[in-house]
């Protein structure tokens, strides 16, 4: 394939490896001139919903400068609770180690510690981490917003999320040590902004968690809401729903029309 470059990053999932490599992403775009419009960034659990070529020329018809999932990450819209919010972005956290199920369940008893005292945090997740309050950059010019790392955002929000980070380290050296720092760091630069037109929408499919955080599977009965939503991807899809968004795929690019 042309035009396709690789990173390799030798750090695994979770903590700030996803957007240390997002990041390096988009430094590694401007340090080499490369001409874009559209920065749209994926997983590997993201399947297309649509020929790409029609999902760009959404992007562009829509007249905004981008398309993400946000929210302020404390108060009535905000689909976390104040504790989750507070006990994930409050505070500096340590992580001790991989946890097995059978250790999870052995250590979540701890979490009792998070309601008796305000200092310090214990989670017994996928890794048993530890917390202890810390000041935070947040404030009446720096409002936490939570959402999706997942977002379509035109180059010069990309230029401008670039340059707050360069002009604010200390949000970048604070969410490294937070828990889930790609849910709140991408969206709390852009949800202080007011110079875009951004599209509270992000274009992704995803079923809630089934557990432990891991998406459910997208089936074949669940397309017909993911194309009424106008996703142009899809996360987490079982194997009978991919064949038929192929062959949807496919009667489109011979259609020429954008929907079916």
């Amino acid at each position: 394939m042309t035009n396709v470059f690789v990173q390799f990053d030798p750090a695994g999932a979770g903590e700030f490896h996803q957007v240390d490599r997002y990041l390096s992403a988009l430094d590694w775009l401007a340090q080499h001139r490369v001409d874009v419009d559209w920065v749209v960034n994926l997983t590997s659990s993201d399947y297309p919903l649509l020929p790409l070529n029609r999902a760009r020329d959404e992007l562009v018809a829509a007249g905004a400068d981008g398309f993400a999932d946000l929210w302020p990450a404390v108060g009535r819209d905000s689909p976390w609770s104040a504790r989750y919010a507070q006990t994930s972005y409050d505070f500096h956290h340590r992580h001790l180690g991989a946890l097995s199920p059978l250790a999870r369940a052995a250590l979540t008893p701890l979490h009792v510690v998070n309601y008796v005292q305000p200092w310090a945090r214990v989670r017994a997740g996928a890794q048993l981490s530890v917390g202890r309050r810390a000041k935070t950059p947040f404030g009446p010019d720096l409002v936490l917003y939570g959402g999706s790392p997942a977002a379509a955002l035109s180059w010069p929000v990309v230029a401008y999320v670039r340059e707050f980070i360069a002009r604010r380290p200390e949000l970048l050296a604070h969410f490294r040590h937070s828990l889930a720092p790609a849910d709140a760091l991408l969206p709390t630069i852009l949800g202080n902004s007011s110079d875009f037109t951004l599209i509270r929408d992000n274009k992704r499919f995803t079923l809630p968690p089934a557990r432990h955080s891991t998406p459910a599977a997208v089936s074949e009965s669940d397309l017909p809401e993911a194309y009424e939503r106008g996703a142009h991807f899809v996360t987490n899809v079982d194997p009978a729903a991919r064949d038929a968004i192929d062959a949807r795929i496919g009667r489109l690019a011979d259609s020429g029309v954008a929907r079916l």
